[in-house]
């Protein structure tokens, strides 16, 4: 393969700036929405929950956002950090744009979430679920 000319790596650059921007607008637009249709998600118990269950409420609230058709995400656990009380489950959606001309995309963001388990609340205290968009640092609950 030859080297690309100033021209296609501007058009690449420009391309890939473009497909971050959407996809960041698309996803960060929809936390707002996330929040009002939040309420009609039973919020998850120390009961209930477990590293699975975590992940599948995590997953169901993601359904809830209206975001761009195009995009495509998937979550994954991330590990457990003990705390003494507290056991802080790690997760990450990861989210991207795949086309017919980039099936795997370079380019994609990512939410973190943490839900916190306290091993000190009753059974039916509901667990803390916080997230944040890649590279922010402003926590959201």
């Amino acid at each position: 393969m030859g080297r690309k000319t100033m021209e296609e790596e501007e058009a690449l650059n420009d391309f890939a700036l473009k497909l971050v921007m959407k996809i960041m607008d698309s996803v960060t637009s929809h936390f707002t929405a996330m929040r009002t249709h939040v309420g009609s998600l039973q919020r998850l118990t120390h009961g209930e929950f477990t590293q699975e269950t975590g992940l599948n409420h995590i997953n169901e609230l993601l359904k809830m956002w209206n975001h761009n058709s195009d995009c495509v995400h998937y979550t994954e656990f991330q590990g457990i950090k003990d705390l003494g009380d507290t056991f802080l489950y790690l997760y990450c959606a990861y989210w991207s744009m795949p086309t017919a001309q980039i099936p795997v995309p370079k380019v994609e963001t990512s939410v973190d979430f943490t839900i916190k388990f306290n091993k000190s609340k009753p059974p039916e205290a509901p667990v803390d679920i916080y997230y944040k968009m890649d590279h922010q640092s402003l926590i959201q609950k």
